[in-house]
């Protein structure tokens, strides 16, 4: 039987695999390519002898040999990327059981320079595909520029960015939160919004009015936020604010994002507005702790592992035929009725 080398002296390479196999190098790179021309007593030999020897590849060596590093980039923005309303974590692990590993780039702002620098960063590491998890249309200028130099999906950029991408039907989405609220008879329904630099708050907003268009019901000015509970919570003082000067019979609320919801919600908590009881919440997202809330919260559920499998399949796609029509993949929604909406009761 060979020796196994010492891990200490050097690193076990291919032949060392070959030899304790008893097969020629040329075989043992097929059975780890997973060429189908090996005999199975072959292959289960070869494969027994690498795990025993806790043998590693050399992906340097492997990218030259393949032009292919097994390897895919991720741009995005740095505060979004690791929350619960982030598809990377499942992006990243449909990604490893297709056999690649993940380059993260993150940026503070999405202006072309900082995106330029994150595809400089990607390229030198000689990644095979990006998935763009940065969404908003100031990136679609960028992304046509630079997606020329590598394969590239993005998430909620609108179909004008040339690439392949995965959204949501926003509108459609809000207008299923506002229906439900209408359904139980609320007439007058105001909004918390997320920034309107993003695609995705606009369209949640105007899914929002067209709802309420119609239904015959005027929409009244909406609240501006940023995504944060803070923002959420400032939201909810002026909303407490507006009934108290102008008598406004607002008893239903949808809230652009659950993380908005839960800094509304605890505006109203404070003065003793009661929810459902007085005004009826909806968020949008269903994060994690959405079912926790005080109420638990009724919200638009997007599926973040759908999304990032999505943007994988995609992505693979557009690797197999970089110059092949852009696809746009639409993910379903599915609105969640919890304890935090009831039926108007004045």
């Amino acid at each position: 039987m060979a020796s196994i080398p010492d891990p200490v002296r050097r690193a076990v390479v291919l032949a060392d695999v070959a030899a304790a196999a008893g097969v020629s190098s040329q075989t043992v790179s097929r059975v780890l390519n997973g060429e189908r021309w090996v005999a199975e007593a072959t292959r289960a030999r070869v494969l027994e002898a690498a795990q025993r020897l806790n043998y590693r590849p050399n992906r340097a060596a492997r990218t030259l040999a393949t032009q292919r590093s097994r390897s895919l980039g991720v741009v995005g923005l740095d505060e979004a990327l690791f929350t619960s309303v982030s598809p990377l974590i499942s992006f990243e692990r449909a990604a490893r059981a297709a056999g690649y590993n993940l380059n993260v780039a993150s940026v503070t702002d999405m202006d072309e320079r900082s995106i330029g620098a994150a595809f400089d960063t990607l390229s030198e590491l000689s990644v095979d595909g990006v998935l763009m998890a940065a969404p908003g249309e100031d990136v679609v200028e960028p992304l046509r520029r630079f997606s020329r130099r590598v394969p590239t999906v993005a998430v909620e950029v609108g179909p004008s960015a040339g690439v392949p991408t995965v959204g949501l039907d926003q509108r459609g989405a809000a207008r299923s939160a506002v229906e439900h609220l209408l359904s139980l008879g609320h007439q007058r329904i105001g909004h918390v919004s997320g920034p309107l630099s993003r695609l995705e708050s606009r369209e949640r907003l105007e899914g929002w009015r067209e709802a309420l268009h119609a239904a015959g019901v005027c929409a009244p000015d909406p609240w501006p936020g940023d995504w944060s509970p803070e923002s959420g919570y400032a939201a909810g003082l002026r909303y407490l604010q507006q009934c108290d000067i102008e008598a406004r019979d607002v008893t239903a609320v949808f809230v652009a994002c659950d993380r908005m919801a839960l800094g509304f919600m605890r505006a109203l908590h404070v003065r003793g507005v009661r929810i459902p009881d007085e005004v009826s919440v909806v968020g949008f997202d269903d994060v994690p702790d959405a079912a926790y809330f005080t109420p638990a919260l009724t919200t638009v559920r997007q599926s973040f592992t759908e999304i990032g499998e999505a943007c994988l399949d995609l992505l693979l796609a557009r690797m197999a035929d970089p110059d092949g029509p852009p696809e746009h993949r639409t993910v379903g929604t599915r609105l969640v009725v919890r304890e935090s909406t009831a039926p108007r009761c004045r």
